[in-house]
């Protein structure tokens, strides 16, 4: 779909109604593609770095210095948690739904493009509680299915890292790296997980998804003819179409000459299912 982007991300398939939801960050719009192919458009108030379903009714926002819920018309927000007020620089980004319905997100350096991000859950009681800082860029967010392991990347050093959660938040530590950056080409971006627990990757400016084995090998590569994928999500019926959204950002006049398409949603078939969309209980 050529929707023209500047920065789609956060992309995911809704089990609530089967429709593709994901956010334009720079131009402050939600986009929703329903079964039969019509979008419809939100304006925000302000920029979303992600959208997430809930449990009840409308979703979880991530605004620039906070996280909301809003209506499924995403006419009205509430404010869940204030985020960083002490760090101007820094921004909400990536996010996903935990396996006890809190969501995990990150923050990065809007400005400096220093390690003053962090990493954070918000738990379904509405707690926030700081589990990592020290980050640039926070991305490639993911839990298994099982609930025992969190995967993160820093998209700045493109190390794509994990962390057990066998007993849960309160305990949780490093394991060994799951990838470097050097995997494939571009940097590790938005992620999603497979139902074999494999690990799929959009790399930003290496124009490219990957799909990553659980002991870190890679098993396969999508190309496409944009140089910015920045997210993915399994949809449709068996949950085996991937839907990858892509930016316009950082792109010269001659590149986009080349390359009209960039920051449009991308589709492709793919022969594992992904997990099941976990549901926000906030």
């Amino acid at each position: 779909m050529d929707c023209k982007n500047t920065l789609g991300e956060s992309v995911f398939c809704d089990p609530r109604d089967n429709c593709i939801y994901w956010t334009d960050i720079e131009q402050a719009r939600i986009y929703r593609l329903d079964e039969i192919g019509r979008v419809h458009r939100f304006n925000l108030p302000q920029p979303a770095a992600f959208i997430l379903p809930r449990r009840r009714p409308g979703f979880v926002l991530g605004f620039l210095d906070r996280i909301v819920s809003s209506n499924a018309d995403m006419t009205q927000f509430d404010t869940l948690a204030v985020v960083e007020p002490d760090l101007p620089q820094t921004r909400v980004n990536d996010a996903t739904v935990d396996h006890q319905g809190g969501i995990v997100f990150g923050t990065m350096d809007n400005r400096d493009w220093k390690p003053a991000g962090s990493i954070y859950r918000l738990d379904p009681s509405g707690r926030l509680e700081k589990l990592l800082n020290g980050i640039t860029v926070s991305n490639g967010l993911a839990i298994s299915a099982d609930g025992a392991v969190l995967y993160l990347t820093d998209t700045r050093d493109g190390v794509i890292r994990r962390f057990s959660l066998t007993n849960g938040f309160a305990n949780w530590r490093e394991l060994t790296p799951f990838a470097d950056r050097d995997i494939a080409p571009g940097a590790p971006d938005g992620a999603k997980l497979d139902v074999e627990g494999c690990y799929w990757s959009a790399r930003a400016f290496g124009g490219c998804v990957v799909r990553i084995s659980a002991d870190g090998k890679l098993l396969e590569q999508i190309e496409l003819d944009v140089k910015g994928p920045t997210c993915l999500a399994f949809g449709g019926p068996d949950m085996m179409t991937l839907y990858i959204t892509t930016l316009r950002l950082r792109h010269t006049p001659e590149e986009l000459e080349a390359a009209p398409t960039a920051g449009g949603l991308y589709t492709c078939r793919v022969g594992v299912p992904g997990l099941p969309v976990r549901l926000a209980l906030l």
